[in-house]
């Protein structure tokens, strides 16, 4: 018991030595530094929002029962109680998204013939308020049913020179179209007899029979009996033998005084001789344009000529090693021409600046750091870059400090337990610092569900569908975030500031760039965007434990080439929305020793995505 007490008493002066070194030193610095203090004041003011949600959405001039094939064009509209400026969007609930309105509440679209059925459209009204409670939505029903459409000429059927007694076809259905697919039937309206028209199904036969213009056209019919009539077209017969005297005589039997053909005098133009061919010879090619003789009015001459053949050269066949790591915006590689040639004409380059992906955690010194994974971006290098000294401290500051450090140790060794457990309490008290969020659990909720949407339907949709849908999704994003009206880039740009996080703001500034500019390629590729955009939303709302439940663990890794990196992409986002950033960092290290592997062209290909998981792996970095 003495013991204790004495053990007790020795920490108390102990500490009370500490503490008189602690003024003593205080004392001294300040009479070296010359120290000012500071004087602030802030004023601040709180609001409440009060607001009232729009509501009662009118359908207006809108139809929702439509035809398909046929241009919609109307305006919906809602009211609000504060009689704030409100705007739209929407999306289908099932069973597929056949179209979107404008902010303005504007519907233009020209249903396809796939769209005929039921569908639910949930259109949303939002006031400008900036409140919690500015929305309202509600459900509408729309049937879309089929209408027989008429034909229609897709095509002007061309005029055309026709030689007498000779014969040309085409076919109808290459200038007439029925948007509902039917099969069509023709008809010929003619007038002369200067032509003989021939029509079987769609095929048409012309045959010139007496010289001049013969004027036509056609009429195609559904089997509903709607119609469509082709231009007038006409047909200048050329070519036919010319008749002289009584032509009502002409060509009888009997003696003299009959009608006679006068003499029809060619018109013969030549092309340019040919090329000299392998076999020493040329041809020039003759036609005559007043056909004197229709079986022969084309001919081709010949003469002989000297072949020149062309040189025959080497033929270059450069192979070259991987490029070498990024350092100093400069990588490298070794090209050798498997032919021996020894002429380089088409030879690649060898060396070629480059932008480096960096990296704080991979072992070596890249980028910007001044040493391995420290210096320029990733914080001070402890081994070179230390703060400076103050100068002009004597002998009693060093004994002070000597006294100070000694008295700590004591204390830490006679209270090594509580003092532990006072550093982890601290421990946990720093990690309880909270991800800043800028969106409400409702908006996150509203922008899951129409991901969820998309990632049901990945294996059913084409590649040109998701990426109307991504762009549609990715505005509604920056709807949620920035209460923007009309979604651009230009209003992004100058609206993100009111976030007040730089790096925030220029990571979100980038995905909206490279969303916009996206161009997917498969399946694979739309997963690992459709994970991106699911960690973003958690970059800008807060992560709760009923998400995990909804949420993949990891994606299988089951691909090869680009479509292996993409499934690796997807397990870092995956692991960065459930804040296991140890995980995604080991994942991203991984993933940068194949990326450094890869070809310039796939290395360019996929350096936005390697940065995105980056730029998230250093900002959550500050939370977890």
């Amino acid at each position: 018991m003495n013991e204790r007490k004495i053990l007790e008493f020795a920490v108390y002066l102990l500490l009370l030595i500490n503490i008189l070194s602690f003024i003593y030193l205080q004392f001294e610095i300040s009479n070296i530094v010359d120290k000012k203090t500071p004087t602030a004041m802030a004023l601040g003011r709180s609001y409440i929002c009060v607001n009232h949600a729009p509501n009662d959405i009118d359908v207006g001039t809108c139809n929702f029962t439509m035809p398909w094939g046929i241009d919609i064009n109307c305006t919906v509209n809602a009211t609000d109680p504060d009689n704030d400026s409100i705007y739209y969007y929407s999306y289908f609930v099932s069973p597929e998204n056949l179209f979107t309105i404008n902010s303005s509440g504007q519907i233009n679209v020209n249903l396809p013939r796939t769209a005929i059925g039921n569908h639910t459209i949930r259109i949303t009204s939002a006031d400008l308020s900036g409140c919690d409670n500015n929305v309202y939505f509600e459900d509408f029903n729309i049937e879309v049913y089929h209408i027989n459409h008429a034909p229609y000429l897709y095509q002007i059927i061309p005029n055309r020179s026709l030689l007498w007694d000779t014969v040309f076809v085409f076919y109808l259905n290459d200038y007439f179209r029925d948007i509902d697919e039917d099969n069509m039937t023709y008809l010929l309206s003619q007038e002369d007899n200067l032509t003989s028209i021939n029509i079987v199904d769609d095929l048409v036969t012309i045959r010139g029979v007496n010289c001049g213009e013969s004027r036509f056209f056609f009429i195609a019919s559904d089997p509903e009996g709607l119609t469509a009539t082709s231009n007038i077209v006409t047909y200048t017969i050329v070519g036919c033998p010319i008749i002289s005297g009584n032509n009502e005589n002409a060509g009888r039997g009997g003696g003299g005084g009959g009608g006679s053909y006068s003499e029809c005098i060619p018109d013969w133009r030549c092309s340019k001789w040919s090329e000299c061919q392998e076999n020493g010879t040329r041809q020039l090619r003759c036609i005559d344009y007043n056909g004197c003789n229709p079986n022969n009015y084309i001919k081709y001459f010949t003469e002989n000529c000297t072949y020149i053949p062309e040189e025959v050269l080497c033929e270059e066949k450069w192979e070259c090693t991987e490029w070498s790591l990024c350092i100093n915006q400069t990588h490298t590689r070794t090209c050798v021409d498997k032919n021996e040639c020894g002429t380089e004409k088409n030879k690649p380059a060898e060396t070629e600046s480059c932008t480096p992906i960096p990296s704080c955690f991979n072992g070596i010194q890249d980028g910007d750091e001044t040493g391995v994974d420290c210096g320029g971006p990733c914080g001070a290098c402890k081994s070179i870059e230390q703060p400076l000294q103050a100068g002009g401290i004597d002998n009693r500051l060093i004994l002070a400090a000597i006294i100070l450090v000694a008295s700590l140790t004591i204390v830490i060794l006679s209270v090594k337990k509580q003092l532990k457990e006072f550093i982890d309490k601290i421990i946990a008290l720093s990690r309880r610092k909270k991800q800043p969020t800028y969106i409400t659990e409702h908006q996150k909720q509203k922008l899951l569900n129409i991901l969820f949407k998309l990632q049901d339907d990945i294996n059913n949709e084409e590649t040109k569908e998701f990426q109307y849908y991504i762009n549609q999704l990715v505005n509604l994003f920056f709807v949620e975030l920035l209460g923007l009206e009309i979604v651009n880039y230009e209003k992004v740009k100058l609206s993100i500031k009111k976030i007040k996080n730089k790096q925030l703001e220029d990571m979100l500034l980038d995905f909206y760039k490279n969303m916009n500019s996206l161009k997917l390629k498969g399946k694979n590729h739309i997963q690992e965007v459709i994970d991106s955009i699911s960690d973003h939303i958690y970059l800008i709302s807060e992560f709760h434990d009923k998400d995990a439940l909804v949420l993949p663990k990891e994606r299988e890794i089951n691909a090869e080439g680009i479509d292996r990196f993409y499934q690796k992409l997807s397990n870092i986002h995956i692991a960065l929305e459930f804040k296991e950033i140890l995980e995604a960092k080991n994942l991203y290290k991984e993933l940068l020793d194949e990326y450094n592997r890869l070809s310039h062209e796939k290395k360019a290909e996929l350096y936005d995505e390697m940065m995105t998981v980056y730029n998230i792996i250093l900002y959550l970095d500050r939370f977890y």
